[in-house]
């Protein structure tokens, strides 16, 4: 075998290397996009839409009613496995203050008086999470930025 077929043999499994390598990365930012984009239309998006309906106005609102409150806890756990590591942290605190008001609605001031603000303010904590994974998402996704306005309201009024 000549150098130069040696070298010609070399640089062909260079070359084939070098085109696996950036298959593969391309398949994995594929892969990685294509998760990202499955769960913020899965997850944030209906979040989002249901905060643009004026749902929810003002952060720090206090008068939940039930149907309301029962949406954002379905709308959360039913999505569970698309959110951040921030939201999901802040979920079993919604979820007991969530509880916290099934007995108040029962039982007013006398089981807990504070229950409407401690929802309020677990509302309030998981709602700015997801608004700020939100808006990451959509940078990364080069999406509009539907979260931007509703993330200055929040952070205005807080």
């Amino acid at each position: 075998m000549s150098i130069d077929q040696a070298i010609n043999i070399c640089l062909s499994i260079l070359l084939a290397c070098i085109t696996y390598f950036f298959a593969i990365t391309k398949e994995k930012n594929n892969f990685k996009r294509s998760v990202q984009m499955k769960r913020y239309e899965t997850a944030y998006v209906p979040f989002l839409t249901s905060l643009y309906r004026c749902f929810n106005l003002h952060p720090l609102q206090k008068d939940f009613n039930i149907e309301l409150r029962t949406f954002y806890l379905e709308l959360l756990t039913k999505n569970l496995q698309y959110w951040d590591n921030e939201t999901l942290k802040l979920y079993p605190k919604f979820y007991k203050t969530y509880l916290e008001m099934l007995e108040y609605d029962d039982h007013g001031n006398d089981y807990s008086p504070t229950a409407p603000q401690d929802f309020a303010l677990a509302m309030y904590e998981i709602t700015l999470s997801v608004l700020i994974e939100a808006e990451k998402l959509s940078d990364t996704l080069s999406l509009p930025p539907l979260a931007k306005p509703l993330l200055c309201n929040y952070r205005r009024n807080h």
